[in-house]
């Protein structure tokens, strides 16, 4: 019987029936690990209404017996059955249990489907590639369901926010396993062989600090990626509902925005210096003959525009972006050619919306200059800028050309912004031709750099969550752009996987 013919529960056991016995083993734990890890955020969800100690304490019920599950699908070094009693957990009937978690999982999966947005997806499709792929695969092959998604955001803060146990561990391994990514289960497995039901019993306080050791793997992990490998100024995630990858703004640097004043004092702030950008490009757009220059000002203030109209939606909120957009137009703003194109008094006027913007920027979004910080150090080095922007080229065909069997397609929004960051570099180019002093071209050329450092950075984030997103394990091309160090090594990683190093 093929994988291809599991179609429900009957079927899934007829499939595990006949393999032989040792891979029945180790098919149906992977399956039932798989489908029970899925709903951890629900089950977390119902813990932690109840108040503490008693909710947490049962959220580690949640985590304890599918990490041992886990751990016994995948680790080298066996477990003792006394580490697999100690949990409250049917994993010594591994392959008898599957079909029930698995059914279990589907159930769960379409009631919570009713109180979301129509959310459509086959989950026994998702169980079809658990039983044909090893492990090491996105949990949620197509991305995690919004409700699920929102639901672990809702738990992990719970979690986060306990003062009775540090739940990292807990949360750094879950992250892992929706990422598909190694939770180290040989690391785990000595652990989990000390641990006796009295351990288990005795709560997180005691259990979950137990686990600091592996933790600080995965933070070392974590921390092997360079600076400049996190300096992507937008990034992506996929909307289970259309079936693409969404561009949006960097999460983490956005948290300090989920205060309702601090959201409503940023949208007053920004209202008003957009309605400003507008009248510079308004003035600007009647400048006859006006030059170069004074079209290129009039278009970047218009993507800052652009990008204060997406306020309202906070989701959406691409605060990187806007830096580095307002970096591009302080550059141009202070050239001769600018200036000149303006005129002094709308040069001026120009002058006071660029350090309004500043200023908002540093008020609001002081995060993201530090995420942004390695790429001023970039430079051109030996790099040919018509090679730079050849690549560009191949990566977005590529792209437009998606969806295909690794990669997930991009949003059309998110493809005009890959496309306007290749527009940039063309502008870059022409301003660096006709500059006219050496300190104004090198000033050109460095942030020509920094521009396609960003840019190409943005291309491999995308490749790689969109894989991720396609249900495919770390590709190793793009798993190397973790490591970069400079703009050559960005656009080594992006032209090895463009000629073949790819998925």
């Amino acid at each position: 019987m093929d994988a291809s013919e599991v179609q429900d529960v009957e079927s899934l056991r007829r499939y595990l029936e006949a393999l032989p016995e040792e891979e029945q083993w180790e098919t149906a734990l992977r399956v039932m690990f798989r489908a029970v890890a899925r709903l951890i955020p629900v089950n977390l969800q119902i813990c932690l209404k109840r108040q503490s100690p008693i909710g947490s304490h049962e959220a580690l019920d949640v985590f304890g017996p599918i990490s041992v599950a886990g751990d016994v699908s995948l680790s080298s070094t066996s477990l003792t059955s006394a580490a697999v009693s100690a949990v409250d957990g049917p994993l010594s009937a591994a392959a008898e249990f599957a079909s029930f978690a698995v059914d279990n999982a589907v159930a769960t999966v379409k009631n919570i489907r009713f109180s979301t947005e129509g959310e459509l997806f086959d989950l026994w499709q998702i169980v079809r590639a658990d039983l044909a792929h090893p492990s090491g695969c996105v949990l949620w092959s197509g991305g995690q369901p919004n409700a699920l998604a929102k639901a672990w955001q809702t738990a992990k803060t719970a979690l986060q926010e306990d003062t009775t146990a540090d739940w990292s561990f807990w949360i750094a391994w879950y992250e892992r396993v929706l990422a598909g990514r190694d939770t180290l289960p040989d690391a785990l497995a000595p652990i989990f062989n000390r641990l006796t039901e009295e351990d288990w019993e005795k709560g997180p306080a005691h259990i979950n600090p137990l686990f600091d050791e592996v933790l600080a793997l995965y933070q070392a992990d974590e921390s092997a990626s360079t600076p400049l490998s996190r300096a992507y100024p937008v990034d992506f995630s996929f909307d289970t509902l259309r079936r693409v990858m969404r561009l949006i703004g960097i999460d983490d640097n956005m948290k300090h925005l989920r205060d309702p004043s601090i959201v409503q004092a940023f949208l007053d702030d920004a209202e008003q210096l957009s309605d400003d950008f507008t009248d510079f490009a308004d003035y600007a757009r009647e400048l006859a003959p006006g030059g170069n220059y004074a079209g290129v000002l009039r278009r970047a203030a218009g993507k800052v525009i652009k990008e204060f109209d997406r306020t309202q939606d906070l989701t959406h909120l691409r605060a990187e972006r806007l830096v580095q957009l307002g970096s591009e137009l302080e550059l141009f703003a202070v050239s001769e050619q600018g200036r000149a194109d303006l005129g002094d008094p709308l040069a001026e006027i120009l002058d006071k919306r660029i350090e309004a913007l500043k200023l908002l920027c540093r008020k609001h979004f002081g995060p993201s200059y530090q995420t942004l910080a390695p790429l001023a150090e970039l430079h051109l080095d030996q790099i040919d800028q018509e090679s730079v922007l050849h690549l560009f080229d191949q990566a977005i065909t590529l792209i437009e050309s998606l969806p295909n069997d690794d990669l997930q397609p991009l949003d059309h929004e998110g493809l005009l912004v890959l496309q306007d960051m290749r527009d940039e570099l063309k502008t870059y180019r022409a301003a660096i031709a006709e500059a006219s002093s050496d300190d104004f071209r090198t000033l050109l050329q460095d942030r020509f750099a920094q521009s396609a450092g960003a840019s190409g950075l943005s291309i491999l984030r995308f490749l790689e969550k969109s894989g991720q997103a396609a249900g495919q394990g770390a590709d190793t091309a793009i798993k190397n752009y973790k490591r970069v160090k400079s703009l050559a090594d960005i656009f080594e990683v992006l032209k090895g996987y463009l000629s073949g190093g790819g998925l």
